[in-house]
């Protein structure tokens, strides 16, 4: 158990814990929560307590209402699968934090994050289970900085979402069989699989050289999406979307970069509109027109 002494009185009040240890208590009142050798606290920025349930791996937000978020620094044991679930429910800021997540080998590792309707999301991939992903929402910014990590899902609803991408993917941005959900999936092992909630109006994804980025029956209610390809050699392959204008951005100087329509299979035919290199735009009957830059 946590708890606090007032020391102007000398009233002390359960925080958190119900003094029966183990596991129980997710989006519930903290006090009535269970925990598992809690054995070190911290607070962040804005006030919020934060306790390392060690026998658990996992940390709770104890603001009146628990949150598991998988701890402030958690590190995985080898073969040991380690779940990060950071729950944003009711908060009107983000928390102002930084989780470090470590998973261990030969183990299924994964972030879930949850909860509220914040500003946006970036998730920046630094290798095949490395990167982090950061939102911000009101006056805070979390930011979880991971390694070792299988897939990493975010149903947090935000206005943007930006996705940075190494160098050399080959990558797929779909929609999944949940609605109001997409996913973006590496075809060659370059990045972590991430699912997320469509965000509200815009979605940026950028590449590097020799990269090739797919866009397949995205829409929803993102408004705009941007695919920036920054390299030689890159190849953006996409479907129209029935609501989601694309704009397909290539690098300046950059050479052999390449954009392909398919409207295979989509009863789809083209409009008259412009199709001069470097930049156009393609119009289509019942889709969203596709905008290009600096591709040749």
């Amino acid at each position: 158990m946590i708890r606090e002494v007032n020391r102007s009185t000398g009233v002390i009040t359960t925080v958190a814990g119900n003094g029966t240890p183990g596991y129980f208590g997710d989006g519930g009142q903290a006090a009535a929560a269970q925990l598992d050798l809690a054995n070190s606290i911290a607070f962040d920025g804005a006030g919020n307590l934060f306790i390392a349930d060690s026998n658990n791996n996992n940390a709770v937000l104890a603001g009146g209402a628990l949150a598991t978020t998988g701890g402030l620094n958690l590190t995985g044991v080898n073969g040991q699968n380690l779940t990060l679930n950071l729950n944003l429910a009711g908060l009107a800021n983000v928390p102002d934090l930084t989780i470090n997540f470590i998973g261990g080998q030969n183990a299924t590792n994964t972030i879930d994050v949850s909860g509220g309707a914040f500003s946006g999301s970036v998730y920046s991939y630094t290798g095949v289970h490395d990167g982090s992903v950061r939102v911000t929402g009101g006056s805070g910014t979390a930011t979880i900085n991971y390694t070792g990590l299988t897939p990493l899902a975010n149903a947090v609803t935000t206005t943007s979402a930006v996705f940075n991408l190494p160098t050399g993917v080959n990558a797929t941005l779909s929609n999944t069989s949940t609605s109001g959900t997409a996913q973006l999936v590496s075809n060659n092992s370059t990045f972590e699989q991430t699912t997320f909630a469509n965000p509200t109006s815009g979605l940026i994804v950028s590449s590097g050289a020799g990269s090739v980025i797919s866009v397949n029956t995205f829409s929803g209610a993102t408004q705009t999406a941007a695919i920036n390809d920054t390299g030689d050699n890159s190849v953006v392959n996409l479907r129209p979307s029935t609501t989601t204008a694309v704009t397909v951005t290539g690098a300046t100087g950059a050479t052999n970069e390449s954009l392909v329509i398919d409207l295979t299979n989509t009863n789809v035919t083209a409009a008259p509109g412009s199709f001069a290199s470097p930049s156009g735009t393609w119009t289509f009957n019942n889709r969203s027109a596709v905008t290009y830059s600096g591709i040749q």
